[in-house]
């Protein structure tokens, strides 16, 4: 009986009353007392007040929790799409027939309310509005709620980065935010064109001297093949990203005298997050030499700052971790070096990715 939902108590306990009642009048003028049939009378009213506190007494439902919140700048042609992932932690308490709400809010703009149904829901976890209304800079919260089923959630807040570059082919993703107590799926990549599918946009700079179609030395191109940069070079190899002709990467002609940054750029930082620094790299050549991580125009003080880079056509990741003691905002230039010098340091780059894997409000 305690198990029985409140309303089905109610129902069962004053129809068993009922029902019962001429029996038990019966029963009195034959052998029950006033005093038996008071107390049998009691004990109904006390079941029936009870009851509501045993339904209190039931597991509460759990918190509607987001664990992570994407959005993305997908471009076509010339034109950015804004694209909004939210992914959730349970599924266990709702279901497809109730509406997750979303609410967005940022300063200075519109509250934005989205609904989670069968129409945006590629799986029960992962709900993907697409052509949300997002500006750049402005700081974001957003919070889950069931409406119709009197679910609270939780929020999380972002800082919205602007869609920039160029191309016909590509998405960007601007910022992932992770929520507490979850593990990470992507870092957020701080560097804009690490694949180089955009060619030598300008977002990144070399001490090398810029130079498709040469073999001279000291020289880089951004291109589809490695004979892109020299005819003469070893038979064609694709980038890492695509390994197909349609990706780009940047091809390296070494400096064969001094050490030199063959890639570098800048990048706002936060103080106390952890970053990761890594690049995919390929040899023409089975010689080897090294390549290291550059930080603040330093070598990183950190293990594996310098690594080896050998064998012929193979490509290969390179990852260093860097915790930023830096004031947050601050620029700090990092960079790729060519540290030994040479013949034969003919190589590619790509991949470069400079990320975090948490919140970090930019100023």
């Amino acid at each position: 009986m305690r198990s029985l939902p409140y309303q089905m108590k109610t129902a069962f306990l004053t129809n068993h009353f009922f029902k019962t009642m001429p029996g038990v009048v019966a029963g009195y003028k034959q052998s029950y007392s006033m005093k038996q049939l008071t107390s049998a009378f009691a004990l109904l009213m006390l079941l029936y007040v009870a009851a509501p506190f045993s339904a209190l007494a039931q597991p509460k439902v759990p918190l509607l929790k987001m664990t992570a919140v994407k959005a993305e700048c997908q471009r076509v042609g010339t034109s950015f799409s804004m694209v909004l992932t939210i992914t959730l932690d349970n599924w266990s308490y709702a279901n497809f027939g109730q509406a997750i709400e979303y609410t967005l809010t940022g300063s200075g703009v519109t509250t934005q309310t989205l609904y989670a149904t069968q129409a945006n829901v590629n799986t029960p976890l992962l709900h993907i509005f697409s052509g949300v209304n997002l500006s750049a800079g402005i700081t974001y919260s957003i919070t889950a709620n069931i409406p119709n089923g009197g679910v609270g959630g939780n929020t999380l807040t972002f800082v919205m980065k602007p869609c920039v570059g160029t191309g016909t082919i590509s998405i960007d993703t601007s910022l992932i935010i992770i929520g507490p107590h979850s593990p990470c799926p992507t870092l957020v990549n701080l560097i804009p064109n690490g694949n180089f599918m955009y060619g030598n946009d300008g977002t990144f700079q070399s001490d090398l001297l810029a130079g498709c179609a040469s073999c001279t030395a000291g020289t880089y191109c951004v291109g589809k093949d490695i004979k892109t940069k020299c005819s003469s070079w070893p038979a064609s190899t694709w980038d890492h990203t695509l390994n197909n002709s349609s990706g780009s990467y940047l091809l390296v002609d070494g400096n064969p005298s001094a050490p030199s940054t063959v890639w570098f750029t800048n990048v706002k930082v936060c103080k106390g997050v952890t970053y990761t620094f890594s690049f995919w790299a390929k040899s023409l050549y089975p010689d080897a030499f090294n390549l290291g991580f550059m930080i603040n125009n330093n070598l990183a003080a950190v293990p594996g700052s310098t690594v080896t880079v050998s064998g012929a056509s193979v490509w290969r990741k390179y990852t260093i971790s860097w915790p930023c003691t830096l004031p947050t905002g601050t620029t700090v230039p990092i960079g790729i070096r060519q540290i030994t010098g040479g013949h034969k340091r003919d190589f590619g780059i790509d991949d470069i990715l400079f990320g975090y894997c948490c919140e970090c409000n930019k100023p």
